[in-house]
C-alpha cells in the first residue's frame, strides 16, 4: 500500500511527505550533524592551510589528517585515470564531487584547468579546498537536489572517487523498493543530475565509490592501501544495482587501470563520455 501511494504521489507532495517524517531534511536525523556545525565554528578564524591542519590536530580530527597524509597517493590516482581515460584539461571546467583535500584539483590546475570547482559536505575539506582556490559548495550531495542549477552543462571533466558508497547506495533501493522512508536517496536520479552536468559535447566523467566495510583489513604497500573498505564478491558487484544503474545510464565498466583501481578496494572506474567511448581512445 505505501509503495501504490508513494507512485500516486505527486513529486512535490512526495518532499512534504518526507519533511513530515524526517524534519526539514534527512540531515535532521543525523546525529552527526551536530558534531559537523561545531568543527564549522571552530574554522571560522583558520586563515591558512595550516592553520586549518593545527585546529584537525587540536580537535583530533584524525579523517582529514589521514587525507592530509595521502597527498601523493591522491595525486598519483589523479593522473592515472587522467592519463588512461585520455583527458586533455587545458582550459576545462573540472568538478570533483567529494575533493577530500583538494589534491586531484591541485593537480588539475597543474595540468591547465580553467576553473576547479567542489562540492563537499565536510567543513574541513571545504575550507582546506577554498583557501587553495578551489570554488565549491558545502553541501550533502546525496539530498535533493543534488548539484547547483547553475553548473547545468557547465562541466568539462567530473572526478569522483570514493565520495559514494556503492553498498549504501544498494541498501537505499532496498529501503525505497519496500516503501521505507529511511531510503531517501534515489541513486537513479542522483546520476541523471550529474550527467545534466556534462558539457553536451565532450564533457565526461570518471566514477569510483567506496566498498562496504568488511570485518577483515587489506594492505597493498604498492598502491599505498590499508583499508577495511573493500569488495569480497567482485562478481555479484557487477550484477549490483549500483552498476547496473551505472550502465543502463550510458556508463563503461573499466577495470585494470595501473595506479588509479585496485583488484578489490576499487575493482571499476566507470567512464562516461559525451564524445568519444573509451575503446576508441585508449589502448
Amino acid at each position: 500500500m505505501i509503495r501504490l501511494i508513494k507512485r500516486l504521489l505527486p513529486a512535490r507532495l512526495k518532499v512534504v511527505l518526507r519533511n513530515l517524517i524526517f524534519g526539514s531534511s534527512p540531515a535532521a536525523l543525523d546525529p552527526n550533524e551536530v558534531a559537523r556545525k561545531e568543527r564549522a565554528k571552530q574554522l571560522e578564524s583558520a586563515q591558512s592551510l595550516d592553520e586549518v591542519r593545527n585546529t584537525a590536530k587540536e580537535l583530533g580530527f584524525t579523517y582529514f589528517l589521514d587525507y592530509d597524509h595521502q597527498i601523493p597517493t591522491k595525486r598519483r590516482e589523479f593522473l592515472a585515470a587522467v592519463n588512461y581515460f585520455g583527458q586533455d584539461l587545458r582550459g576545462r571546467v573540472v568538478l570533483d564531487v567529494g575533493p577530500g583535500t583538494a589534491d586531484s584539483l591541485d593537480f588539475a590546475k597543474e595540468l591547465g584547468a580553467s576553473e576547479t570547482l567542489f562540492i563537499e559536505e565536510e567543513p574541513f575539506f571545504v575550507r582546506f579546498a577554498t583557501l587553495k582556490g578551489h570554488v565549491g559548495v558545502e553541501k550533502n550531495y546525496t539530498y535533493d537536489p543534488f548539484f547547483p542549477r547553475e553548473w547545468k552543462e557547465k562541466i568539462d571533466f567530473l572526478y569522483t572517487k570514493g565520495s559514494i558508497n556503492c553498498e549504501w547506495v544498494n541498501e537505499q533501493q532496498r529501503l525505497r523498493d519496500s516503501g521505507d522512508p529511511a531510503g531517501y536517496f534515489d541513486f537513479d536520479a542522483w546520476i541523471r543530475s550529474l550527467l545534466n552536468l556534462m558539457e553536451p559535447r565532450s564533457g565526461s566523467a570518471i566514477l569510483v565509490p567506496a566498498m562496504s566495510l568488511q570485518a577483515s583489513r587489506i594492505v597493498d604497500a604498492t598502491y599505498d592501501l590499508d583499508t577495511y573498505y573493500w569488495c569480497p564478491d567482485v562478481a555479484r558487484y557487477r550484477e549490483s544495482f549500483f552498476c547496473t544503474t551505472l550502465v543502463a545510464h550510458g556508463f563503461q565498466i573499466v577495470e585494470n587501470v595501473q595506479g588509479f583501481t585496485q583488484e578489490k578496494a576499487f575493482p571499476f572506474a566507470f567512464y562516461y563520455s559525451n564524445g568519444k567511448s573509451i575503446t576508441s581512445r585508449c589502448p
